[in-house]
């Protein structure tokens, strides 16, 4: 392959406003209906049901023939560097195969004729010379839409349907109106490609002589194509062989109606192909980055004014008495809500590369509408044609669903960019890290105090970078850290409960989403600031590796691969795990909850399949993982704590009699924790020691954990920092009993030689031993008679504080665990 040199061109040429962009691609995919259906209507005023009947069968034959000998190249043309390897469209290159495949469209029509079709009527013939120009048009429109350029074709498509009604009208006058409607298709859309094979000089191309295995590049769109469209006219098929010419003049126009308004569902999705899309094109605005939800919302609005419209409106353009279509009608209606769903699962199995995937769901669609059609079509019943392409359309939706859940195929290409210099293994490194909050060394959760305290000891040894998201609730990067760190970059996330509308809008739009298969937490942390962001960084500061902190952040995946670096995950918590034990407790949204598991069974393992390393904190998580990773990827690497330095051997042997639990209640274990604690443990500790009280300390704590009055439990909410909290403590107390991972207030707690009583769930994979550094408990009895024996004995809690602080002296320090990521580090980058 030679290589491309168009790539700058493409990124200078993109317009300013994707309005016309996507404006453009309304009117191409409208145009064309909203023209036949005017010819329809000069047709049925000026002739008999009959002649509506051969023009709705020339045009759905036409099209039929032009979009199969199309190939596919409407869709590789807008996406030609997954599909070619090219920054640019390859015209040039594919010029004769797209030609000798128009005039093989031309062909077919013709086949289709002699085998009967229109009962062998010469007038259809007119339109033969239409499948050539319509094929080589998509390619074109390809093309444009590769560069932002839709606005072009929709202009074109204007100038073009203008000119076919004005033929068409004039032509009527003097002669047949059928004879007439179909010449105008025919110039006019000949005169259309001639202006698009002009026009497309103008936009990037690609430079080189070749593009690759052109066959097989080009082969699954080819046969994608071939079954989209078959599928969309298989039923007006059916009629012209096996139904008659009334009722090809009822229910053409019927379903012309209901496809112009599926077309502005296509159009929108066809314009995200390309360079529109938000991960090619982050700062895209409101349209952009909720076209999903605007799909959806326009497909609704759309069923219900065609369920109230469409029969007056068949009236008019038929300009004759109709039988009863409130059955199709309503069919349709569905159909329509469906179709909106399968374009926006479609664009992001075609953005992946699995296009595919998606011909045996439209082979099985195809077959049972024919079937029905054909079976339709002999008994004249139109209420028959639509049920069967309800059914179609249902099939679809439901394979396409299952598809975007799929996990793609380990050998899945990734798409790296040529790599930049790497350093030599063992010298200083540029790492960059990329977190969904903003680490801080006094951080309310204890991701945040284990992620700012690996930065600031890593900064040491490596220039390290931090991109990282920042919700309006959460504090500014810690004035610490952020000194020692080369660079600092905080990108702002959207609060989607700021007011009433916002929170109806978020909603809408993470259920849509996880619909698709994108877990809720994922949904919240895409923002399309942080690709733009994470792009220019990746770009100028060019580091040596990425690390990406939490599963949640392979979203950025597309983005952080373009630099063509080794990326480690570190997952302190798998997420699938952490999603199917919120579900086991959850009392409400017990769906929601169900289909986020489900979510993050596919999204867990994808990126997994497409780190170079993954780490975890214990050998438990690296069993659960295991399974979902390829091989050699996997490392099990403990992290350190500040706590040891931050407090004295001697501070854990102050404390009074209150109890302690800490941690940040956006954890759902956190809260499971604190409220068995305050309701069931508490009360039989307190029943033996009336003047304890327990202590709940942590961010965002629920309304069920509120304090009591009586002074007995005290709810803290966030503070600026936990020392003082754990050094007045009698016992530190964790009833964890969900959810993975090391626990970061454990390891603070023993660090601080602190008593602690904790599950066997909390300590799993520590090495501690039960009655030597800590006290463990599983039952409400048993934290409670331990909590107990904790603060009646002076001695055993000076012992357990000692021990502790000494295990975490030998064990908890940075130093090693810093060695660790450096080892693996090297690893990665040797050649």
């Amino acid at each position: 392959m030679q290589p491309d040199h168009t790539e700058h061109a493409m990124t200078v040429t993109r317009p300013r406003h994707l309005f016309l962009h996507f404006a453009g691609a309304a009117v191409t995919k409208l145009a064309p209906p909203l023209v036949q259906l005017g010819l329809l209507l000069l047709v049925a005023r000026e002739s008999t049901l009959d002649d509506v009947g051969r023009l709705a069968l020339a045009s759905a034959a036409s099209f039929l023939c032009g979009a199969l000998a199309e190939l596919g190249f409407a869709t590789t043309l807008s996406i030609p560097r997954p599909t070619f390897g090219t920054a640019a469209p390859p015209l040039r290159q594919t010029g004769r195969v797209r030609v000798a495949s128009a005039f093989a469209g031309s062909v077919l029509y013709v086949v289709l004729w002699g085998a009967g079709l229109g009962g062998h009527d010469a007038v259809f013939l007119l339109a033969a010379p239409l499948p050539f120009s319509l094929a080589l048009s998509y390619g074109y429109a390809g093309a444009m839409n590769a560069s932002g350029r839709l606005r072009i074709e929709g202009a074109v498509s204007v100038a073009e349907s203008v000119a076919i009604v004005a033929i068409a009208v004039a032509g009527s006058l003097v002669g047949s109106a059928l004879a007439w409607s179909l010449v105008a298709l025919t110039v006019g859309r000949a005169a259309g490609t001639v202006a698009r094979a002009i026009l497309v000089r103008d936009l990037p191309q690609s430079a080189g002589e070749t593009v690759g295995p052109l066959f097989r590049a080009q082969l699954p769109f080819a046969l994608a194509t071939l079954a989209i469209v078959f599928q969309g006219q298989a039923d007006m098929l059916a009629i012209g062989f096996f139904g008659t010419l009334g009722l090809a003049g009822l229910y053409g126009p019927l379903l012309r109606t209901t496809y112009s308004t599926l077309l502005s569902a296509e159009a929108f999705s066809w314009g995200l192909y390309g360079d529109a899309h938000p991960d090619e094109r982050p700062v895209g605005g409101l349209l952009a980055r909720h076209w999903r939800a605007a799909s959806i919302a326009l497909g609704t609005v759309l069923a219900i004014g065609f369920a109230l419209l469409a029969e007056p409106f068949l009236r008019f353009l038929l300009h004759r008495s109709l039988p009863n279509l409130t059955l199709p009608i309503a069919l349709f209606s569905v159909v329509i809500v469906l179709r909106f769903a399968t374009l926006v699962l479609n664009v992001e199995i075609l953005r992946a590369g699995r296009q595919r995937d998606e011909i045996p769901v439209l082979a099985v669609a195809s077959v049972v509408l024919a079937v029905g059609a054909v079976v339709a079509a002999r008994a004249a019943s139109i209420g028959g044609l639509a049920g069967a392409r309800l059914a179609s359309e249902g099939i679809i939706a439901a394979g396409y669903f299952a598809l975007a859940r799929r996990v793609p195929g380990a050998s899945r290409r990734r798409e790296r960019a040529a790599p930049a210099p790497r350093r030599v293994p063992g010298g200083r490194l540029r790492l960059l890290v990329a977190t969904p909050f903003p680490p801080n060394l006094d951080g309310a959760h204890g991701g945040s105090r284990v992620i700012s305290q690996f930065l600031a000891r890593m900064a040491e040894r490596h220039d390290v970078a931090l991109v990282c998201l920042r919700h309006p609730r959460d504090p500014e990067v810690d004035p610490v850290l952020r000194s020692r760190l080369a660079l600092v970059v905080e990108v702002d996330r959207p609060d989607w409960s700021a007011t009433r509308l916002r929170r109806l809008a978020g909603g809408l739009r993470t259920r849509l989403r996880l619909f698709a298969g994108t877990p809720l937490w994922a949904c919240d942390v895409d923002v399309a600031a942080y690709r733009e962001r994470l792009r220019a960084v990746l770009a100028e500061w060019r580091p040596d590796v990425v690390q990406i902190e939490y599963t949640v952040m392979g979203t950025y995946l597309p983005q952080l691969e373009e630099a063509g670096v080794p990326i480690v995950l570190v997952e302190p918590d798998p997420a699938t795990n952490a999603a199917l034990d919120l579900q086991r407790v959850s009392r409400r949204h017990r769906l929601l909850r169900r289909l986020d598991v489900l979510a993050w069974k596919q999204f867990e393992p994808s990126v997994l399949r497409r780190v170079d390393a993954a780490v975890v904190y214990t050998e438990r998580d690296a069993r659960i993982l295991s399974p979902r990773t390829p091989p050699r990827v996997l490392s099990c690497i403990p992290f350190g704590t500040d706590f040891v330095e931050r407090f004295s051997s001697s501070d854990g042997a102050a404390g009074g009699a209150d109890v302690l639990f800490f941690g940040s209640f956006v954890h759902f274990p956190n809260v499971d924790a604190a409220r068995r604690l305050k309701e069931t443990i508490f009360p039989l500790v307190r029943a033996r020691h009336p003047r304890s009280s327990l202590y709940i300390v942590g961010e965002n704590p629920p309304p069920e954990l509120a304090a009591g009055r009586d002074g007995q439990v005290v709810v803290t909410g966030r503070v600026p920092d936990l020392a003082p909290y754990i050094a007045l403590a009698g016992v530190v107390a964790v009833p964890i009993r969900l959810g993975s991972g090391m626990r970061v207030k454990v390891l603070e707690a023993l660090a601080a030689g602190k008593p602690v009583v904790a599950s066997r769930l909390a300590i799993e994979g520590l090495g501690v031993v039960d009655g030597e550094q800590l006290l463990t408990a599983e039952t409400d009895d048993e934290f409670a008679e331990r909590i107990s024996l904790v603060l009646d004995d002076d001695g055993l809690r000076a012992r357990l504080g000692a021990h502790a602080r000494a295990w975490a002296e030998q064990n908890l320090t940075w130093s090693a665990t810093l060695d660790r990521f450096d080892e693996l580090y090297s690893r990665l980058l040797r050649p």
